[in-house]
């Protein structure tokens, strides 16, 4: 009996860094989302209206502090307390933000464009960017 030939493996395509970002390397069809150092304008856009209006950023600053806590006090089996503080806040952004505030609009154009738009948001970005303040917190980025 002969040995067994191993299939071999197809190298990965080691695309340049892209031109619009100089940061990350998507395919030459691909097009760069990146918008002013965040993953894209829809992630940049929630980031900045959390920030510009003052209630919706204390809020989410108290928010950030809360879930960094609550995960320093939950039982830690796989996550760090910074990564579960980053999915927890996350997964709150998310509920109050894309669910919760969205305007209650019919079916439309509008709303198509609504929920696609929110779907592309990076809650994740925002998240560990709203935690990087809180004492302790280590960026998971």
């Amino acid at each position: 009996m002969g040995k067994a030939k191993q299939k071999k493996q197809p190298a990965k395509p080691n695309y340049p860094q892209c031109g619009k970002c100089g940061d990350c390397h998507a395919p030459p069809a691909a097009e760069c989302r990146k918008y002013n150092g965040w993953p894209n304008y829809e992630t940049w856009a929630v980031k900045l209206w959390i920030d510009n209006e003052e209630g919706s950023y204390k809020h989410w600053k108290e928010q950030a502090k809360g879930a960094f806590e609550a995960a320093g006090r939950a039982k830690k089996d796989y996550f760090s307390q910074s990564e579960q503080a980053r999915y927890d806040l996350a997964d709150a952004l998310k509920d109050q933000i894309a669910d919760d505030e969205k305007p209650d609009l019919v079916a439309s154009m509008y709303s198509d464009l609504l929920s696609a738009a929110l779907q592309e948001v990076e809650w994740s970005h925002i998240a560990d960017a709203l935690l990087e303040e809180v004492e302790g917190y280590e960026s998971t980025r």
